[in-house]
């Protein structure tokens, strides 16, 4: 756990952990962490969230099933990315899920999922914006377990990392082996803070 989280307050600062493992997982690629300072260029860019929490509303069903969406960035602190995207959302159970940047063609991770809120009708997930840690803000914490200026990209021009955003083709997808159930989920990846 980041030795600085603050639980509760204005917001959960530093709500950023590091999971370690006995064994290192060496099937897939890792993506590496955005190390790129925030500048007014990213309001607007879209975010690429990705969980297995609910699909209805906060602290309710739905949830293991992976789903993914993109929500623009609305706005951006030091510490937070804020999003907001009028008909989807996270949801309870997405928090620690990551908030995907394409830099360049490859997937990063921006920032980490940390909590929600809903506009107008009541709890849906749908109806809200949700807030996320930069993880460029927490380089030093990060750097304890792991090198994030490593990239598995060999070359930023080179296309076939198969680490990259999937196409929206707009079609629900049925995956048998665990995938994505839809691409644009009406409700997909927060929370209310667990």
């Amino acid at each position: 756990l980041h030795p600085l989280y603050e639980d509760g307050g204005s917001y959960y600062a530093h709500d950023l952990a590091v999971l370690l493992l006995d064994e290192p997982i060496t099937t897939y690629d890792y993506m590496p962490v955005n190390t790129t300072d925030f500048d007014h260029t990213w309001t607007g860019k879209s975010l690429h969230y990705v969980g297995y929490g609910s699909d209805t509303y906060y602290q309710g069903p739905g949830s293991g099933i992976k789903r993914e969406t993109d929500i623009p960035i609305m706005e951006y602190y030091q510490e937070l990315i804020f999003g907001y995207a009028q008909g989807t959302n996270t949801c309870s159970g997405d928090s620690g899920g990551p908030a995907l940047a394409d830099v360049d063609g490859h997937l990063f991770v921006a920032g980490v999922l940390s909590w929600g809120w809903s506009y107008g009708d009541g709890d849906h997930c749908q109806y809200g914006g949700n807030a996320s840690m930069r993880v460029d803000h927490e380089l030093d914490f990060l750097s304890e377990f792991l090198d994030p200026y490593e990239t598995p990209y060999p070359d930023a021009d080179d296309d076939d990392t198969g680490s990259e955003l999937p196409e929206d083709d707009g079609e629900d997808l049925d995956d048998d082996d665990g995938g994505c159930e839809c691409r644009t989920a009406a409700c997909a990846p927060s929370h209310v803070p667990v």
